[in-house]
């Protein structure tokens, strides 16, 4: 990803530019950037940086798979952390995260979603902010 999008804007030729990659999977989010702080090499675990010959020598990349923090890992999170309802014979999750009633799929079951008394961004963000930061 990193290399790719560095290759594609030109910015391999020099340190001086670089972008970074978020990698959105369905499991995980893989970041990949060239960190501009000496901090951040020095306070990361040793696994996250990675050191790459490109044109003007050695750089270190740091690089890093969050687990869990893909769409749908996330997503599922979320949802069981939503009030759980038990409605004819099946469990129903109600979340500010939706504003109408979905029923989804997943390896270890399906999932009944309905909305929350009260949906919306707020609480929603609220609630994905208290998975994505834990």
């Amino acid at each position: 990803g990193w290399m790719t999008v560095n290759f594609l804007l030109d910015f391999l030729s020099s340190s001086e530019e670089s972008a970074a990659a978020l990698d959105l999977g369905g499991g995980s989010t893989q970041i990949s950037f060239l960190p501009t702080w000496a901090s951040t090499i020095n306070e990361s675990p040793e696994s996250f940086i990675v050191e790459k010959e490109i044109s003007e020598g050695n750089n270190k990349i740091y690089t890093h798979s969050y687990l869990g923090l893909g769409l749908m890992a996330a997503r599922k999170a979320v949802i069981k952390d939503s009030e759980k309802l038990a409605v004819d014979e099946k469990t129903v999750y109600k979340s500010p995260c939706f504003t109408k009633e979905v029923s989804w799929k997943q390896k270890d079951g399906d999932y009944n979603v309905s909305p929350a008394d009260k949906p919306g961004f707020n609480q929603c963000h609220a609630d994905v902010s208290k998975y994505v930061l834990s």
